[in-house]
């Protein structure tokens, strides 16, 4: 009896293993029968067509989610570069790092910010990309986002908890880039969401002066009717 019970115990406990190892077998099976090399070059190839029927077989047959083309470029960064969604989707839910880059340059989520990528951004934030995340230059997803005016993805961020005032190397913030690239409605966001417009950078400019330098008279005006406006949304001169 008790023999028995171990056996039962035994085969329970291994049920999992045995079941992924016959999924990678098909798997292996299926794409041998369309003459496709199961491979982390195939993946990558398969990535960057947005070929999710296949790089879901090749996941299937244990290809890392997590693999790098020759270069160093993580598959991930790649699906994000092209804009494939649901190639996105289907490695982050196989457990890919989603804050996986090569070396210093730009993470998944900076890459989805810059080229307007909504639901790409949503989708890595909801499985826990850092929204801080600085490149070399300690720019962040939503220093990008700003500067070319992705109101949608700005907002995005700020819900998952990205800094508003965080500065990079030169002292730049998301408001400053917006102002000089003449977006009102980011700015305004920005604003909205707790942005300072007091902060410096290393020249000792504020986001007014980078308004200025872009010429947008209606970013001028919010700024400067934000300068002369307190917490409670009184002008300055105002009396109680």
């Amino acid at each position: 009896m008790i023999r028995s019970l171990a056996v039962v115990f035994v085969v329970v406990l291994f049920m999992p293993a045995i079941a992924v190892a016959d999924e990678a077998k098909k798997a292996r099976s299926e794409l041998e029968q369309m003459n496709v090399a199961c491979s982390e070059e195939e993946l990558v190839n398969r990535v960057k067509q947005g070929d999710q029927p296949i790089v879901t077989l090749l996941l299937d047959a244990g290809i890392s989610p997590d693999t790098r083309e020759a270069g160093g470029q993580p598959a991930l960064v790649i699906a994000v570069q092209k804009g494939h969604l649901d190639v996105v989707k289907l490695l982050l839910n196989r457990g890919c790092n989603a804050n996986e880059r090569k070396g210093d340059t730009w993470c998944p989520l900076t890459w989805a910010a810059s080229e307007g990528h909504t639901e790409i951004a949503k989708a890595l934030i909801e499985h826990g990309a850092d929204v801080n995340m600085q490149d070399k230059n300690g720019a962040t997803a939503l220093m990008h986002a700003a500067s070319w005016g992705r109101a949608e993805i700005v907002d995005a961020l700020l819900e998952g908890g990205a800094d508003v005032n965080a500065q990079d190397k030169e002292g730049w913030t998301a408001l400053m880039f917006a102002a000089f690239r003449r977006y009102p409605e980011t700015v305004s966001m920005l604003l909205e969401r707790g942005a300072d417009p007091t902060l410096k950078n290393k020249d000792g400019e504020t986001a007014l002066n980078a308004a200025a330098s872009g010429g947008n008279t209606e970013i001028l005006q919010m700024l400067r009717e934000w300068k002369n406006t307190d917490e409670r949304g009184r002008t300055r001169t105002d009396t109680d």
